[in-house]
């Protein structure tokens, strides 16, 4: 009975926040609120039969995430239709990640191109958690995380020639992650191999998850990989890298 009036108050609050979807923070403790109230189990867990699930107008589609030994698990990608909303509407579909280890529920999706924008530390929570900016040295042939690019001491012209340094490094970085991510993870037919064993490259290791979508088309359109580049140090804050892959366009981009 608790259970039962407990869905019925969540059901009132997402049928209030229909008309705030739109607001990336409200639409997010809806979901949450759902997300917590209907799809988790007693013990924090997502049964399979709950990986599709719809209710109060919001439709769920689950995947439990590979991690590597390295991130703390378990965590869940969820994709979450508003079925109210108009279909032509970008937002009506909302992505978010929940970390069963610290409860953390927050929204996520692609943050921009891996040749273009700059380097994203990774959201997962991590067993070895990135120490001190000052305590860490930056691998020569990898992303540069910015706070440890900053000179100690202001000098204008140093300052420009680390900016334009660091930009090419990361856009190498970057070509080294697709090339390689394209040579292990995607066979001749242009099909992304995830078959449920790590791949490694180089020193990259890739795990691999198609991504469950709202739209029942049965095809992994999207994937979230996790690259972890094992000869960085592991306080390293860009060790761990949280990508997605659309088989549309076939590229990968940062998750944000």
């Amino acid at each position: 009975m608790a259970k039962l009036a407990g869905g019925a108050l969540v059901s009132v609050i997402v049928q209030r926040a229909f008309d705030e979807w739109l607001n990336d923070s409200k639409a997010t403790e809806a979901a949450r609120l759902l997300f917590h109230q209907v799809i988790l189990d007693e013990h924090g867990q997502v049964p399979a039969e709950r990986y599709l699930t719809e209710e109060a107008g919001l439709r769920f589609a689950v995947t439990p995430l590979r991690l590597s030994d390295e991130m703390r698990g378990p965590a869940y990608f969820i994709e979450v239709t508003n079925t109210v909303l108009d279909g032509n509407k970008p937002e009506r579909t909302r992505h978010f990640c929940h970390n069963g280890a610290t409860q953390d529920f927050r929204l996520t999706g692609p943050r921009g191109e891996l040749n273009s924008a700059a380097p994203t530390v990774s959201r997962l929570s991590r067993v070895t958690e990135p120490s001190r900016a000052s305590a860490i040295t930056e691998p020569s042939d990898w992303f540069v995380h910015r706070t440890l690019a900053n000179p100690q001491v202001y000098v204008p012209l140093y300052s420009l020639y680390k900016a334009v340094s660091d930009t090419k490094q990361n856009r190498r970085a970057a070509d080294r992650v697709t090339s390689t991510f394209r040579q292990k993870c995607v066979s001749p037919q242009g099909q992304v191999i995830a078959d449920g064993s790590p791949v490694t490259g180089d020193d990259l290791s890739f795990w691999v998850t198609p991504l469950r979508s709202t739209g029942g088309s049965g095809r992994a359109v999207f994937h979230h990989v996790l690259v972890v580049n094992t000869a960085a140090a592991k306080t390293h804050p860009l060790r761990v890298l949280t990508l997605l892959h659309s088989a549309v366009v076939g590229e990968l981009t940062w998750m944000a």
